[in-house]
């Protein structure tokens, strides 16, 4: 067999190499496919969470992440729904979507983590989206399992969490301690309802801040 000669291996080491420079680029194209694809799907969660926010105005604030490592501008929304507070990270590319909510220094009483995992958040989420749709219940509740007793039991921890959510945050007599205790009041008016009648006021607790 003949000896490769120096062009023999030139052209194969050429050949080697734009052999991995096409497959560097193939995984390029994927991996930026993949970034937009990804980017996209944050961009419309925090429409959503835009959104979300401007239904809680009394709850919802910004505040700036400590805990992101490595790059500015990361902010936390917090807010509180059905008694429960909830709270995400937000890019800072999708900050411009959020200048309706109350930016607030990350010692707000407002911005205090409550120790919730991402799994209880949307467990919260969840519970809160079964009270809301209480309105295709039948009468005793058993189109979908939930009876009268343990809805009007869930409303009343939620109307008791929002109390003293509000002692720890506000001072009494402020507007946001009067809508949190009003929400409360309402929680436990729907609590004692059927729940056929409960939903639109369910609902309503959703608006109150935005109507005060």
């Amino acid at each position: 067999m003949p000896t490769p000669t120096r062009i023999d291996l030139v052209l194969r080491l050429t050949q080697d190499l734009t052999a991995a420079l096409s497959e560097t680029a193939r995984w390029k194209r994927h991996a930026d496919s993949y970034e937009r694809e990804r980017d996209g799907a944050y961009r419309e969660r925090a429409q959503l969470l835009a959104w979300l926010a401007a239904l809680h105005p009394a709850t919802a604030v910004i505040t700036p992440a400590a805990d992101i490592d490595g790059e500015d501008g990361w902010q936390l929304l917090y807010l509180v729904a059905g008694g429960w507070q909830m709270s995400w990270h937000i890019h800072p590319r999708d900050a411009d979507l959020f200048r309706h909510v109350t930016a607030v220094e990350p010692s707000d009483p407002r911005a205090q983590w409550d120790g919730h995992s991402t799994e209880q958040k949307y467990e919260r989420i969840r519970g809160h989206v079964r009270l809301l749709a209480q309105e295709s219940l039948a009468g005793d509740g058993s189109s979908s399992g939930v009876t009268a007793e343990a809805r009007a039991a869930v409303l009343e921890e939620a109307a008791d969490h929002l109390v003293r959510q509000a002692a720890e945050l506000w001072a009494p007599g402020t507007k946001a301690h009067t809508v949190m205790l009003a929400d409360a009041a309402e929680l436990r008016t729907v609590a004692r309802r059927r729940p056929t009648q409960g939903t639109a006021a369910a609902r309503g607790v959703q608006d109150h801040g935005a109507r005060r």
